[in-house]
């Protein structure tokens, strides 16, 4: 079209004055403009490589298009809908000029391509606005209800109120607190029922928008280049609702042998773009930092309090400059709950060595981050007094220098799983212990002595005398250390007395009335330790001498 208007345009020149000419050339542009208008070259961004934070991502992908030369615009396509916006950046390294960058919504343009989106917009609007009236109406009723319930009282605090009157005010209050809370039942079913039609049309307007590529944003670019080419394009941007958390498996083969610690990450994504065989990096930093350089603030110490953990959080590093603050809530993901952890003042980056596949679906996918062998001295514990067996403690040291993050640590003992333990870093000195449960190769009795065990009336005092002994043996072919605890009554009153008869070298704390021994048993090796005491007190009174526990028991 463009080219036979320029045609009969030259042959007709010389037979037409400027009147009628200004017309065709009118024409001319308009269809050059539009057809400059429909020359917008488009690509799909592929992702290639994702550095994931504990909440947010920086999403690194690339683009190949091929443009001509001049000014033009093209479009990147299958950008994340939780991008930041003003975090995207383009670079190139061929002869291109990026003149501008702007990042658009495909669902603002939806309505006008699609009829069946402008319905269903209009109707989210109309079930927004009775989900508000509804809500409305429920607050008037609530009201009413504290009204009611703040102006029970009848009568005056000095004055008394006869029965017919007390009948006609406790029947009123009965049938309209009653009445207002069936309105108020009846409300939150409709409210029910507009959120699940609301849901309904989220579903299918996020059916279509995704089958026509309209879930996404889209980069549009205007450029200027010197020649034609095939150019190549990086992109990068800060996307939300993704992120990772971490967590461990902690394995001991045998006692004596290095604790193995694999270090493991829980990532997920729901950025609406899936990671298909990326290269990953995990970050503990902050990924809406940005990249102005930070500042730092004074560093004043105090003391910790061991209680409320106010020391720690008092000496926690401040974000002073966020460059992208205002997206906090976009990263975040709603349907996440997340957990304040403490991480070192210098961010630590782990790069993840296999190639995942992470789908955008939000559910949490485990992945290897990487292992470490950690020295442990073991020794075991015990406090027969609660139950007869013994239990494997491993002291770990060295962890302290593997940037840990607060978090589940699945424990195993040679090929027997313990359970969940946690690990917080906050707690924690230069050693990590953790107990690696009963090992039954080391067996524990606690027994009373009955010909020492007595009771007596003594003048106007009752006496009672209680005689234990433990037993331990090691029935491993290697040395133990074993620390066992039990303990002393201590009394809080003057008339009750207690007196320590044998203690068999325990180390004994006056104040808690703890005792315990530490004591190394050879291969096969047993060993006994003793311990006694008697409680005097008044026989007209009642005093507990013996200890119980709660536990639950059917009830028939």
């Amino acid at each position: 079209m463009f080219i036979k208007c320029i045609y009969l345009f030259d042959k007709q020149t010389k037979n037409l004055d400027m009147k009628k000419v200004f017309p065709i050339l009118t024409l001319i542009m308009c269809f050059s403009l539009f057809a400059a208008a429909q020359n917008i070259y488009k690509a799909n961004a592929k992702v290639e490589k994702v550095t994931v934070y504990l909440y947010g991502a920086e999403v690194k992908a690339k683009t190949n298009l091929n443009l001509t030369k001049g000014r033009g615009v093209f479009e990147i396509q299958c950008i994340s809908p939780q991008a930041v916006a003003n975090s995207v950046q383009i670079s190139n390294k061929q002869n291109v000029d990026i003149l501008s960058i702007s990042v658009i919504d495909y669902y603002q343009d939806a309505a006008k391509e699609f009829p069946e989106i402008k319905r269903m917009n209009d109707s989210v609007l109309l079930v927004n606005a009775k989900i508000t009236k509804l809500a409305n109406q429920k607050l008037s009723f609530e009201s009413e209800i504290n009204y009611l319930n703040n102006n029970i009282s009848i009568g005056g605090a000095n004055s008394g109120v006869n029965i017919a009157d007390l009948k006609i005010a406790s029947t009123y209050y009965r049938d309209r607190v009653y009445a207002v809370s069936e309105e108020i039942t009846g409300i939150n079913e409709l409210i029910s029922k507009e959120n699940l039609i609301m849901s309904d049309i989220n579903k299918r307007r996020t059916t279509i928008l995704t089958q026509n590529n309209m879930a996404f944003k889209k980069i549009v670019i205007e450029y200027e280049s010197k020649i034609d080419l095939d150019a190549n394009f990086d992109i990068s941007y800060i996307a939300g609702k993704c992120g990772w958390a971490p967590s461990y498996d902690l394995k001991a083969k045998e006692i004596g042998e290095p604790v193995l610690m694999k270090y493991k990450a829980k990532v997920f994504n729901n950025t609406g773009i899936p990671w298909e065989a990326v290269d990953m990096i995990l970050s503990t930093g902050d990924p809406l930092q940005g990249a102005s350089a930070p500042t730092i603030l004074t560093w004043n110490l105090g003391y910790n309090s061991p209680t409320s953990g106010s020391g720690h959080y008092d000496n926690t590093i401040k974000n002073e400059y966020r460059q992208y603050e205002a997206a906090q809530y976009q990263v975040l993901d709603e349907n996440i709950s997340y957990n304040t952890v403490t991480v070192s003042e210098i961010s630590v980056e782990f790069p993840i060595d296999k190639k995942y596949n992470i789908p955008d679906n939000g559910k949490p996918y485990t992945i290897d981050v990487t292992e470490y062998s950690l020295d442990a001295d073991f020794s075991y514990y015990a406090i027969p007094k609660f139950e007869s067996y013994v239990y494997l403690i491993g002291k770990i040291t060295g962890w302290e220098d593997l940037s840990l993050i607060d978090g589940d640590m699945n424990v195993y003992f040679g090929d027997t799983y313990l359970g969940v333990s946690e690990l917080n870093t906050n707690s924690l000195n230069d050693t990590l212990e953790l107990s690696f449960g009963r090992d039954k190769q080391v067996s524990i009795k606690r027994n009373r002595i009955e010909e020492f065990t007595k009771k007596g009336l003594f003048g106007s005092n009752r006496k009672e005398t209680f005689m234990y002994d433990i037993l331990v043996k090691n029935n491993r072919k290697t040395d133990v250390i074993i620390t066992i605890v039990d303990q002393v009554p201590i009394s809080n009153e003057s008339e009750i007395e207690v007196t320590i008869d044998e203690l068999s070298n325990a180390d004994y704390n006056q104040i808690t009335g703890k005792t315990m021994w530490i004591m190394t048993l050879k291969p096969s090796e047993s060993k006994k330790c003793k311990f006694g005491y008697t409680i005097k007190y008044p026989k007209e009174r009642t005093v507990n001498t013996k200890q119980y526990r709660s536990i639950q028991s059917p009830s028939f």
